[in-house]
């Protein structure tokens, strides 16, 4: 697979799919995670790619934060959104504040940008959510 992606460093599928296949098959997740930021690079404006980190990260490796970066990420190079949904309940799972207030901003920056009328409310009220949430976690980590 990694010969293939030398002889056609632009074609981002391969990328794609090995990164998917050595995290979900072959649990080698620093191999994987190398494969895709090396694609990453090569094409910067392709969305799936950041986006299969995410899904590894948060499916397979159970990092959140981590995934929620991704996730933000897939949605700014895409222009996509709805992934702001995603990133925010990844950033919710993540439980920090940094992420708390990551997803914050990422909301805040996206809903100006959406025009969709079904998809705009759902920002809208994910996030009063975020922003419950970050206010619930302080109070619970005060108490605690």
């Amino acid at each position: 697979m990694a010969q293939a992606l030398d002889l056609d460093p632009r074609h981002g599928y391969v990328y794609q799919v090995a990164g998917s296949n050595l995290a979900s098959f072959a649990r080698r997740f620093d191999e994987a995670d190398r494969i895709l930021h090396k694609g990453m690079r090569n094409l910067p404006e392709r969305w799936t790619l950041p986006w299969t980190l995410s899904v590894n990260k948060f499916l397979l490796e159970g990092d959140y934060a981590t995934a929620a970066r991704y996730a933000r990420q897939a949605a700014e190079v895409g222009g996509r959104p709805h992934l702001a949904l995603l990133a925010s309940n990844l950033s919710l799972a993540a439980d920090r504040d940094d992420e708390y207030q990551a997803a914050i901003g990422f909301l805040e920056e996206t809903l100006p940008q959406t025009d969709d009328p079904n998809l705009r409310p759902q920002l809208e009220q994910r996030l009063v959510k975020v922003r419950t949430y970050l206010e619930l976690s302080r109070l619970e980590r005060a108490l605690a």
